[in-house]
């Protein structure tokens, strides 16, 4: 396993230096090679994204609980299966061409976002291999939670998607914009915000350019190869 806790510019996080996250460790022991994604690529996100580097923040639920998919960056599926595209990532990308304006993607790995500041993040970092949700544990709880008031620090842009994103909004103070959606799988199409809610439908959201006009004078370039 790498040590995660000496991470590059995520290091300095409280949670590694608490029980939680050997209590993780001790979990991880029992579920051996059943867990999505793989340890190694668990905190992939924070390698990509270093700390310093964030500009927006895209909160997802947890891994896809598929392990040939899951890559330990939310939303992302590795290119080696990008035949096997998820419904979800689908309709992310029908949100993409419609928004932008731009063809559909003939990538799945969203690492070109990373790389530019999109922290892609989801709220419980692992499940059990088929089993969306499993791994719900109090001690990811305490990790995003410091994530996300660390990030709030910085006055940057989060997109909260999903109703178990949703559940860390209160980490973030008004010092940061913050836009709640719901969740792109096909499950929640017909979901409909409640009058006076925050919570956009997805689907006709235009988060990308909903997103780079809070970030104003320097936009993310969204186009995908």
């Amino acid at each position: 396993m790498k040590n995660w806790s000496e991470m590059k510019n995520w290091s300095e996080l409280d949670w590694w230096k608490t029980s939680d996250w050997l209590s993780v460790q001790n979990k991880f022991l029992l579920y051996e090679d059943n867990i999505c994604p793989c340890i190694d690529d668990m905190f992939l996100s924070m390698e990509l994204t270093p700390y310093e580097e964030v500009r927006c923040a895209i909160i997802g639920q947890d891994p896809y609980p598929n392990p040939a998919l899951a890559m330990g960056l939310a939303f992302s599926i590795p290119d080696v299966v990008r035949k096997a595209i998820s419904p979800t990532l689908r309709n992310i990308f029908d949100e993409y061409i419609c928004d932008l304006h731009l063809p559909s993607p003939t990538t799945t790995d969203l690492t070109p976002w990373a790389k530019q500041g999109v922290f892609l993040w989801n709220a419980i970092p692992s499940c059990e291999q088929w089993k969306s949700m499993s791994h719900d544990w109090e001690e990811w709880h305490d990790l995003t939670r410091e994530i996300m008031e660390r990030l709030d620090d910085k006055g940057i842009v989060f997109i909260f998607i999903g109703s178990v994103a949703r559940r860390f909004v209160p980490y973030v103070s008004s010092r940061s914009s913050t836009i709640e959606l719901s969740h792109p799988s096909p499950r929640t199409n017909s979901y409909r915000p409640p009058p006076g809610s925050p919570v956009r439908r997805f689907k006709g959201s235009r988060m990308f350019s909903s997103i780079n006009d809070l970030l104003g004078y320097n936009p993310i370039d969204w186009k995908l190869p």
